[in-house]
Order: C-alpha cells, then structure tokens, then sequence
C-alpha cells in the first residue's frame, strides 16, 4: 500500500470533518436553538412566565408517569392473579 492511499480523504469524509468543525464552533452544549426560539425564553424568563411552563412540563411529565404507573400495577395484579390461578392447579 502506498502513502497516497493511506492519506487519501473522500468527500464523505470532507463532509463529517466540516460538520464536526460547525459543531465545534458553537459555545453551547445540548440541542441548537433558532433565534425566534431564543428571543421566547429569554422573554418568558424576563416577563417571568418560564416558571409557570417548567411546571406545567412536569406536570404534563407527572401526568404520563401516573398513567404509566397504573398501567403497571394493572399488569401486576393479572400477573398476580395469574400466579394464583396456576399455583391452586
């Protein structure tokens, strides 16, 4: 194998290097925000309605979690109920 194929980069290659070179110039961490979606935190945090958001994001959370959870207590007891069944045979 040659030099010039070991150091060869194919535009795919180009391609992920700019990519990651993008990434790497911003000074944030976590998901890329627009401008628009920048300017409505920053003016619910001033007008001070991003606390009645986070609380209703986690109640919204909260509310998934409940139905999750009594969906599993279902399962338990036919699960339960099941065991029962089998072990009186």
């Amino acid at each position: 194998m040659s030099q010039t194929d070991s150091k060869h980069i194919d535009a795919e290659q180009i391609k992920k290097w700019q990519r990651l070179d993008e990434l790497d110039s911003s000074a944030i961490s976590g998901q890329l925000v627009t401008a628009q979606q920048f300017q409505a935190y920053c003016a619910s945090i001033k007008n001070g309605t991003y606390l009645q958001e986070d609380l209703q994001a986690v109640q919204k959370h909260k509310q998934k979690l409940l139905q999750t959870l009594s969906l599993l207590e279902e399962i338990e007891s036919t699960l339960q109920s099941e065991i029962a069944r089998t072990n009186q045979s």
